[in-house]
C-alpha cells in the first residue's frame, strides 16, 4: 500500500530542480527524444531532486567498523582480520 503525502519542496530542492531544468535545452530534448536511456536518465534526475536531493552531493562515509590486523581483546578472545581492506 502506498500513501501519497504532498509536501512543499525545500529551498535546496527548488534550486536543484531549477538548475537541472536550466541545463536542458529544447534542442537536446527534440534530438534525443528517440533515445530511451536519455529520457529515463532525465526522469531519474528529476526524481532524485524530488525524493532524495542528498544523492547529488558527495559526502565522506563514516564507518563504525575498524579495519586493522588486530582487534582489541573482548571476552578473552583475540580476533584477527585475515584479509585487511587496503585503501
Amino acid at each position: 500500500i502506498e500513501i501519497e503525502v504532498k509536501v512543499n519542496s525545500s529551498l535546496k530542492q527548488k534550486k536543484m530542480y531549477q538548475s537541472l531544468k536550466n541545463k536542458m535545452s529544447l534542442k537536446d530534448l527534440i534530438n534525443k527524444s528517440n533515445d530511451d536511456s536519455y529520457l529515463m536518465n532525465l526522469v531519474m534526475q528529476f526524481r532524485k531532486v524530488c525524493n532524495h536531493p542528498d544523492l547529488f552531493e558527495k559526502s565522506n562515509i563514516v564507518s563504525p567498523f575498524i579495519f586493522s590486523r588486530n582487534v582489541p581483546i573482548e571476552s578473552n578472545c583475540l580476533f584477527q582480520n585475515e584479509n585487511p581492506i587496503q585503501f
